[in-house]
């Protein structure tokens, strides 16, 4: 790693050794966390989801565990089923699903395993949900409008979030944690029901009891924890994924850098003696255009901080961006061109609007080549930059 321990001569050395991100960006040694981050520097799909904000995926508390949902079922047919039996629901089900016999939930992959195979197969795998009445609306319908929510803000349709879920377990970055099961063939006298499984083995095919159809279901994912210091970071995972994408291509960069316990930017690149300043920034996606402005402003406010603060150090800083996780579309255009113009002129000193920049979720690779060309025209491109057609706003 070729990582500055002083910029324009003022010495950073403590503050590269407390830095989160560059001690995480060491760590990434690991052949499954290396292949990891190379996928969210090619798939656009994957880093979009996993620079969603903690709000944005359904957890509340920074705390708890982070865990997605997935499930093959129409999201929309789906709910309007459970709407038209929510009263139905909320009944508990009936003792004659509680006392079946486990063995008749599982295709032939569960009857021809020997006695020893099926031990840690079953053990704490089969419980059915009577307590407070639950049934399969409260438990499905939580998870489905997860689920609806977040390729909402992705931009995501079903097939392709489930396949950056399925994806995700592939890389090794999630576990399944459990399942829930349900029928919705309506058997007659039968409450809807949901099933919970826990455990990642579910490879047989479960059927209903009652109707012997196939029952639907759904995965809870929880994310690998060696993630949740960066997801849990206002930049999210983005300062680490810069950090690697500098260290593969050999550039001399510093991040988290403290001066005086202030911090004056997630991300310092060094080139031939110019610095370019980075700031990193997870949002909600859901916003409207006025909040989406207003946050972005606040962002641009800080940069313009964070590089008075360095010009007056006499470092000369050519280039100031700031990297959110906002999607590119026409609402992010205008927020950002509104929010340029409403930055504070008494932080803005005379800077010239050519130094400074906010970019949307848009290749990593390129967009940091990018700024580094606008600052150096004889630049030769490196071996790792990456060619794009599409053009960053």
């Amino acid at each position: 790693m070729n990582i500055l321990t002083s910029i324009g001569g003022i010495d950073i050395t403590k503050s590269v050794e407390n830095s989160p991100i560059i001690n995480f960006v060491k760590s990434i040694q690991h052949k499954d966390m290396e292949r990891f981050f190379d996928e969210l520097l090619d798939d656009e799909k994957l880093l979009c989801l996993m620079t969603s904000s903690l709000n944005d995926l359904g957890v509340g508390e920074k705390d708890l565990p982070i865990i997605l949902f997935s499930s093959t079922e129409k999201i929309k047919d789906t709910l309007r089923y459970l709407e038209e039996h929510s009263k139905q629901c909320k009944y508990l089900i009936p003792k004659s699903i509680r006392n079946i016999d486990i063995h008749n939930m599982f295709s032939l992959t569960l009857n021809n395993m020997s006695e020893n195979e099926q031990i840690p197969y079953i053990e704490a795998l089969f419980r059915i949900n009577e307590f407070y009445g639950q049934s399969m609306y409260f438990q499905v319908k939580e998870g489905l409008d997860r689920i609806e929510k977040i390729i909402g803000t992705i931009q995501m349709d079903e097939k392709s979030y489930n396949k950056t879920i399925e994806k995700l377990l592939l890389l090794k970055m999630g576990n399944v944690m459990s399942y829930i099961c349900w029928c919705s063939h309506g058997s007659p006298g039968v409450s809807p029901y949901a099933i919970y499984l826990q455990g990642n083995n579910l490879t047989a095919d479960i059927k209903c009891p009652i109707c012997g159809k196939d029952l639907h279901k759904m995965k809870m994912v929880i994310l690998c924890p060696k993630l949740y210091p960066l997801m849990r970071n206002w930049g999210g995972i983005l300062p680490a994924l810069i950090g690697w994408y500098l260290t593969k291509s050999n550039r001399r960069w510093t991040a988290d850098v403290k001066i005086d316990e202030h911090e004056y930017g997630d991300i310092i690149i060094e080139i031939n003696g110019n610095y370019f300043l980075l700031e990193c920034k997870i949002h909600d996606r859901d916003k409207n255009e006025k909040g989406m402005k207003e946050v972005i402003k606040k962002d641009l406010n800080q940069l313009l901080k964070h590089f008075n603060f360095w010009k007056e150090k006499g470092v000369n800083i050519t280039k100031a961006v700031v990297f959110t996780n906002f999607l590119l579309d026409d609402k992010f255009k205008r927020a950002k061109e509104r929010a340029l113009r409403e930055v504070d002129s008494s932080i803005k000193k005379g800077i010239d609007d050519s130094l400074i920049d906010i970019y949307p979720l848009k290749d990593i690779t390129h967009t940091v080549e990018k700024i580094i060309k606008e600052s150096e025209p004889m630049h030769a491109p490196s071996k790792m930059e990456k060619v794009s057609k599409d053009e960053i706003p």
